[in-house]
């Protein structure tokens, strides 16, 4: 006679695992995305030390870097559509394994003895274009393999994890360089992308799209060419006043705040005079603020209003960097990095989430890709104006005004009833 053995209660919820570790697919995305992002800094170190070492010109330097972005504007709307046309999944080992072989372009030319520097801006062009393949299929394929009730916890550790790679990366090329050579850095580099590749093709699912586009009509289905897609994704957007709203202010909010990079430590050295070591350790704050801020959105985010915790996270970013122009103590310096740093990490998981949640499976790597084109062509336009206006304004104005048009950013997107009602 068997004895029916009654069942345990369910673990504490602090024992659960993570949302996005309990499904196979996602788990494989999250460390992907680990993998192949820490190969990102890795780049971003390695390309930056070849140019100074081997020209020490600041203009060769900065055409490398205009090359990394150039692809957001020239490619950005054909590759999304063609991530909602393709298999998401072999899009993406397809992306790792094109940003593999360009990477190792670098440290086969030198071997050979055939590098010549007008090779590391097109490396450069070359590797920010597939990645415009990967990033609009990742983002599309996350909401198609997440339960609604988990995209807030899983954007959150992905913008997480992001972050800690973006940190890593670079750390770990700086070592690379001074003990092995900068070559080194990028042939790690490519096998952190083909590694990556290697880990999505055992995904189960496909993230393949509905088979016509949003915005197609019916019965032209055999004539809508590549930028027919790309039109109907633009048209896609405008109808949807979520999402017209998101990437407007959004694109709005990313462009206000990329000079903060290049003024904030032109501030520090020229107006606080502050050294090197208060920088760091401010940079330092403003990581773990971010930390924080996708923490408490992994825990909370799923109850909170997403409208009001935008239109609060874009406040608090507003009036901490207003307050930063005043040129405060240290530490009140450090608060204002550490609340700076959640807000941020707070817009991008919330925004990231609304764009998901409010855009059809068959055209949402057209949105993401339209908002990446427009926010990174912003912000490069905003990079190249900031040293330029911080003369003709003096950085504490140039702060002050770029806190103000925050807020103001801010009380446009709530004043409407549409982003209010966000849940």
């Amino acid at each position: 006679m068997s004895v029916q053995q009654i069942p345990g209660p369910p673990p504490p919820r602090w024992y659960q695992r993570p949302a996005a570790l309990r499904s196979r697919d996602l788990r494989l995305v999250w460390l992907a995305q680990g993998v192949s992002q820490a190969g990102d800094g890795l780049f971003t170190v390695g390309i930056v030390w070849l140019m100074v070492d081997r020209t020490g010109s600041g203009l060769a330097l900065s055409g490398t870097l205009i090359a990394q972005l150039l692809p957001y504007a020239l490619l950005g709307a054909a590759a999304g559509a063609l991530a909602d046309r393709w298999n998401r999944r072999l899009t993406m080992v397809a992306a790792d394994l094109a940003r593999a072989l360009i990477v190792a372009l670098l440290p086969i030319a030198d071997t050979l003895g055939v590098l010549h520097l007008w090779m590391a801006p097109a490396v450069a062009f070359l590797l920010t274009s597939a990645g415009q393949f990967f990033d609009p299929a990742k983002n599309a394929l996350v909401p198609a393999i997440t339960p609604e009730r988990d995209l807030v916890r899983v954007n959150a550790l992905l913008s997480g994890t992001r972050q800690v790679m973006f940190i890593i990366g670079p750390s770990l090329g700086g070592w690379l360089i001074a003990g092995a050579g900068t070559m080194v850095v990028f042939w790690v580099d490519a096998a952190s992308f083909a590694l990556s590749a290697a880990v999505l093709s055992r995904m189960r699912t496909s993230g393949r799209a509905a088979d016509m586009p949003a915005g197609i009509p019916r019965g032209q289905e055999h004539d809508a060419g590549l930028w027919a897609e790309v039109r109907a994704g633009f048209r896609y957007v405008r109808r949807q006043p979520v999402l017209r709203l998101i990437l407007l202010y959004g694109t709005l909010d990313n462009v206000l705040l990329s000079p903060l990079p290049i003024i904030i430590p032109l501030f520090f050295v020229g107006t606080l005079g502050l050294g090197s070591a208060a920088f760091g350790a401010t940079l330092s704050v403003i990581f773990a603020g971010f930390l924080l801020g996708v923490a408490l959105m992994g825990v909370l985010g799923a109850r909170l209003p997403l409208g009001w915790t935008v239109f609060g996270a874009m406040v608090m970013a507003g009036a901490a960097v207003m307050l930063f122009g005043t040129g405060p103590p240290l530490p009140a310096i450090f608060v204002l990095a550490f609340f700076g740093g959640a807000a941020i990490a707070t817009l991008e998981v919330a925004e990231t989430t609304i764009i998901q949640r409010h855009t059809a499976d068959e055209v949402r790597g057209r949105v993401f890709a339209l908002y990446e084109s427009v926010s990174q062509g912003g912000r490069a336009l905003a990079v190249a104006l900031a040293g330029g206006l911080s003369e003709v304004l003096g950085l504490r104005l140039l702060f002050y005004t770029t806190g103000a048009l925050t807020l103001a950013v801010a009380l446009a997107l709530i004043a409407g009833p549409t982003v209010r009602r966000l849940r």
